[in-house]
């Protein structure tokens, strides 16, 4: 009998041991402001796989960046009630090898930079990204990437700078195959240069480098 109930207790040990590891990397729901203040304090906390829900309201959240984490960032309520103003930096910020378990979704950015993606591959998905003047893309700009860009409102953005040449929209550069999907596009033309562009795209390096699908 003492050998028998030595050897279940080992067991139930052994177990715990193998279960521990695995309910410690279980995915996690971060609330914000509910558990953390702020949404980058909220992805500083995050680990893979977890989620940032932010609730609806109005937040100052300059350059968020993912810091090449594997997390969902997304709004409970939708762009429509989720407004983040970047204060003239930049709306996020990829350039740490994310991958597509990296997802920014259903946001409205106000006072951006446009959200910038160099070496990374991120989901940009269903934010509104609105009345934003700047020098580069006023939407996204993807470099070397092969994120995927899906169901977003990209209106109204202006590049104001006589250099470097640019886009209003979404500025697509470098190798990759960055997926251009369901877009809603309305822009207003760049006052770079004496007569201005319309571009809503810019694109150089391989010709093949993005694939456009269903925008507007």
């Amino acid at each position: 009998m003492k050998v028998s109930a030595r050897r279940a207790f080992i067991l139930v040990i052994l177990c715990l041991v193998v279960y521990l590891p695995t309910t410690s990397s279980a995915q996690n729901t971060i609330h914000v402001p509910g558990d953390s203040p702020s949404i980058q304090s909220a992805i500083f906390a995050a680990q893979n796989n977890d989620t940032v829900l932010v609730a609806p309201g109005f937040y100052f959240e300059p350059s968020l960046n993912f810091q090449g984490k594997s997390i969902t960032v997304m709004s409970s309520g939708g762009p429509s009630v989720t407004t983040v103003d970047s204060g003239s930096q930049p709306a996020a910020l990829f350039t740490s090898n994310e991958s597509n378990g990296a997802v920014l979704r259903g946001f409205t950015f106000i006072h951006a930079q446009g959200i910038q993606i160099g070496l990374a591959s991120p989901i940009i998905e269903n934010n509104v990204i609105s009345n934003n003047e700047v020098c580069q893309a006023g939407g996204i700009t993807a470099s070397s990437s092969n994120a995927i860009i899906r169901g977003n409102t990209i209106t109204n953005n202006r590049q104001v700078c006589a250099e470097p040449a640019s886009a209003g929209g979404i500025v697509i550069t470098g190798f990759g195959n960055v997926q251009v999907l369901k877009q809603h596009h309305q822009w207003k033309p760049d006052r770079a240069g004496s007569s201005g562009r319309w571009h809503l795209y810019r694109c150089s390096g391989h010709d093949d480098n993005f694939r456009q699908q269903n925008s507007e």
